[in-house]
């Protein structure tokens, strides 16, 4: 079956995305419709993180220049934009504002304590496909990565199931910049 998530671009030839994109197909990735193009890209997988929602891809020959990373998380209420292919759909850039932090329990130990992970939640117009595309914000006058989404919460709101919450979930900047440390 085909999976569709999304992936960004951090250097010339590494596409940081969401591990559970790439967790169980990695002998079967490609990368289609980059950039507009229908070009298929081969892909191999450097490195997923043991504890994070995230990996890095290494694709040869990409037509587009590398995102920064941005120098600090954004602030509450701070505008974003989201890149990603939800559902399969070519770049799809929504925007929303970022609601908070949180500690979410992502499992158990053996013992049955709970494992929790910081993600940085924001809104906007998100789907499945969206995995593993960037959120971006505003510094110094240039959009900058400040994370990757890796799920979406949706809740029905008091006022009924016609009104809908979303929330995206993203990997923090820390948590990329650790596990780009363990490739460079």
């Amino acid at each position: 079956s085909n999976i569709f998530c999304s992936a960004v671009q951090i250097d010339t030839d590494k596409l940081i995305t969401a591990r559970h994109c790439v967790e169980a197909t990695t002998d079967k990735l490609v990368v289609t419709e980059y950039a507009g193009s229908k070009t298929i890209y081969p892909v191999s997988v450097v490195v997923q993180s043991a504890t994070r929602d995230l990996a890095v891809l290494i694709v040869p020959n990409l037509p587009r220049n590398a995102v920064a990373l941005a120098n600090e998380l954004p602030a509450v209420d701070s505008a974003i934009v989201t890149v990603g292919y939800p559902l399969g759909i070519v770049e799809v850039v929504t925007e929303g504002r970022v609601t908070g932090l949180a500690d979410i329990q992502i499992g158990e130990t053996e013992e049955g304590a709970p494992v929790t992970r910081q993600f940085f939640m924001t809104t906007g117009a998100v789907a499945g496909g969206n995995s593993g595309g960037g959120t971006f914000i505003k510094e110094n006058g240039k959009w900058v990565l400040v994370g990757t989404l890796v799920a979406v919460l949706s809740e029905n709101s008091m006022y009924g199931s016609d009104r809908v919450r979303h929330l995206a979930l993203n990997e923090t900047l820390s948590a990329m910049k650790t596990l780009l440390a363990l490739i460079k």
